[in-house]
């Protein structure tokens, strides 16, 4: 896969992490061995979610931006 930047990966991360949070809202369907699949889910992915560093995303782009232009 080919990102523009670090803000393009985290962004579609997140993207990713709010369909699945929608889907859980929804889902009927629960594998017997997990008891309460769409709250697990969810949880882990409002966790994920806060931990993306969109600040240091966009310093990462910034700097490999420089780094190209030294090249």
């Amino acid at each position: 896969m080919q990102f523009e930047g670090y803000l393009d990966l985290f962004t579609t991360i997140e993207a990713l992490m709010n369909v699945s949070i929608l889907v859980t809202q929804g889902d009927t369907y629960c594998p017997p061995h997990i008891k309460d699949h769409g709250k697990d889910i969810r949880k882990t992915l409002e966790l994920a979610q806060k931990l993306l560093p969109f600040d240091e995303g966009e310093f990462l782009d910034d700097v490999n931006f420089m780094l190209k232009q030294l090249e």
